[in-house]
């Protein structure tokens, strides 16, 4: 079941796989556990709907700016030497928000622990191409064990915070940082990404540099680079309709804690299992046209939701929406390393995280000032009919590049 790297290069072993696959479970799984426990958190602290949308957007404020600089710092600095940065503050942050019970200290809060936490997650990313040089095999088995993350990560804290309270959800999330922190310890220094790792640290290469940004919006040029960057707003978007009014609409048809991790769960092993099968399903359809039905159909599948009440109903749409986003994930990693080459890898999956940020920043605000003003179900299905929309353009770029010699 191997697909070897290129002969020239020699393979990763096996404990610097191993280390990039535990750190991309626990960043990120930490991502949908903070969707899942912040919208319930303010709903606690009774917070109206546009709030919630604002506490859950501010998550991706900051890295909307400077995940393209934090690509570059990595590229610079090494991506081990910021992942523990990131790692440590987050294992410090998330304990500290039941005991600051005001909105507008998650809001603050979520500033500073999302830009950590998506540093963290496109480390990840960028080690993994690095290593395997977009191998579409270990991206696959990649996405594999960061979509089981997903899986465990929100039924876990879903549990904790039926149980134990915010205090201990919230300190789960610290624990959880504190083993993203052992998981990057354990992360190769070696490597395009990381022989830097010994240079001095100087205040000045921490400033973002607006020809970094310039050189990062020229590879959209490139159209692989292009088709990848427009299937991940439209993925993320989506992914944002769960991470953000997903269990608020479920808390109001009193589905419990539990439950809505397990039904985010659910769709994570969905995921994690049909990241498995995105290289055979590229033999059937090609990968621009196969990005472009997952994403629709995990628009399709998120924005139904409110026309159904029973679980098993949902428990299937979870599914289906967690196969359909899953299977894109090994394709994105793949193209865009290839695309990018290994001096821009960084830079690359920078541009491709801040399209991640702008989805997760817009789409809870627009859902919340749509629930504020007609209902939760409408926000969904407004939004849903957006992004069909906006597929259709992807489809039109697919078609475009299939149509080049």
């Amino acid at each position: 079941m191997s697909d070897p790297l290129p002969a020239s290069m020699p393979g990763p072993s096996r404990r610097d796989i191993y280390a990039t696959y535990a750190s991309g479970f626990f960043s990120l799984s930490m991502i949908p556990m903070y969707m899942l426990i912040i919208p319930l958190w303010a709903l606690k602290l009774e917070a109206s709907p546009t709030l919630i949308g604002i506490a859950v957007g501010a998550r991706s404020l900051l890295p909307t700016f400077l995940s393209i600089h934090g690509g570059v710092l990595m590229d610079k600095l090494g991506i081990r030497r910021v992942m523990l940065w990131c790692a440590l503050g987050i294992t410090v942050l998330g304990p500290l928000h039941p005991f600051i019970p005001w909105i507008g200290a998650v809001i603050v809060l979520q500033l500073i622990g999302g830009l950590m936490l998506g540093f963290s997650w496109m480390g990840a990313q960028i080690q993994i191409g690095q290593l395997t040089m977009g191998n579409p095999v270990h991206a696959g088995r990649f996405s594999f064990f960061s979509n089981a993350g997903i899986a465990a990560g929100p039924l876990i804290v879903g549990v904790s915070w039926d149980w134990l309270g915010p205090i201990g959800a919230f300190g789960l999330l610290g624990a959880w940082g504190a083993c993203l922190f052992v998981a990057v310890t354990l992360m190769p220094a070696s490597g395009k990404g990381n022989r830097v790792e010994a240079t001095p640290l100087r205040w000045r290469q921490l400033m973002p540099r607006w020809t970094d940004y310039r050189d990062a919006f020229f590879l959209l040029r490139d159209g692989a680079i292009l088709l990848v960057i427009v299937a991940t707003f439209i993925r993320l978007s989506a992914i944002s309709v769960q991470g953000s009014f997903y269990p608020v609409y479920l808390e109001s048809i009193s589905v419990s804690g539990t439950m809505i991790g397990a039904l985010v769960g659910a769709a994570a092993v969905a995921g994690s299992l049909a990241s498995l099968l995105s290289g055979p399903m590229t033999r059937l359809l090609g990968p621009p046209w196969l990005l472009a039905v997952t994403v629709a159909t995990t628009v399709i599948f998120i924005s139904v939701t409110p026309l159904f009440a029973d679980l098993s109903v949902l428990l299937v749409l979870a599914m289906l929406f967690g196969a359909s986003y899953g299977l894109s994930l090994p394709l994105i990693i793949s193209v865009l390393s290839k695309a990018a080459g290994p001096e821009k890898q960084g830079m690359s999956v920078g541009l491709r995280t801040t399209a991640n940020r702008v989805a997760s920043l817009v789409i809870p605000l627009v859902m919340g000032f749509l629930a504020d003003l007609f209902d939760i179900a409408s926000s969904f299905f407004v939004v849903g009919i957006g992004l069909l929309a906006l597929t259709l353009a992807l489809c039109f770029l697919v078609s475009r590049q299939q149509a080049r010699p």
